[in-house]
């Protein structure tokens, strides 16, 4: 009964939210010092914050945020904690939501966490800054076993097991998505949901881009 008690639970929530309260940013930082305090708690020391990457001089610096590092010995945990989870169509079995909620969920999030990664082998630091800008803290890379983790709080099923999950990341990196949505019939997506169905394919495309600029950078070292 948890998963089904988060979700309505959000979902009251986000009713009845005031109008431009920016509800999934709120969950998301909620939830982030949610799970630093539990890991205060446990005296596991956690860094988090925003920074800046250039990876040639002939391109504009790029902005990344690392949710949780956790440092130890011969190991760093780059954690991205993701609000979202399967949506009721997904779990209805529509393999278009499934794949948009696997796209803006996992992926989304080993996309983030890769660029941490790329940017820790590439230029050996990451600069950890606050909302504005002002530096909080460094994060050394001196050869470090690397793992990209995804936490999420709402139910991916059996997608939790990591072999599947591994496979499936695969494929949404190695190939292309295209979707006629016109003509899929109302039932299965409203007309009323058609264009924002065709935005998010085209965003499907924009994270390919930035995760197989990331494998790059880190195939070069």
């Amino acid at each position: 009964g948890a998963s089904c008690w988060y979700d309505r639970l959000t979902s009251i929530l986000r009713t009845n939210a005031s109008k431009g309260f920016e509800f999934q940013t709120w969950l998301g930082n909620v939830q982030e010092e949610y799970v630093i305090s539990k890991c205060n708690q446990k005296g596991i020391s956690v860094k988090t914050g925003k920074y800046k990457v250039q990876w040639n001089t002939s391109e504009k610096a790029e902005e990344g945020e690392a949710d949780f590092i956790v440092e130890g010995t011969g190991f760093k945990l780059l954690i991205e904690s993701k609000t979202k989870s399967f949506t009721r169509k997904a779990l209805s079995g529509f393999d278009v939501n499934i794949l948009l909620d696997l796209v803006q969920g996992l992926f989304n999030s080993q996309t983030q966490a890769y660029r941490t990664a790329a940017t820790l082998c590439c230029k050996g630091k990451v600069d950890l800054c606050d909302e504005q800008w002002n530096h909080v803290d460094d994060v050394d890379y001196t050869g470090e076993k690397l793992e990209a983790i995804t936490l999420t709080f709402g139910d991916y099923g059996f997608f939790q097991d990591r072999i599947l999950v591994d496979r499936i990341l695969n494929d949404i990196y190695k190939c292309d998505y295209s979707l006629d949505v016109d003509s899929i019939p109302d039932e299965v997506i409203p007309a009323s949901s058609k264009k924002g169905v065709k935005k998010s394919f085209a965003k499907i495309a924009e994270e390919q881009d930035k995760m197989r600029r990331y494998i790059n950078e880190l195939a070069k070292v």
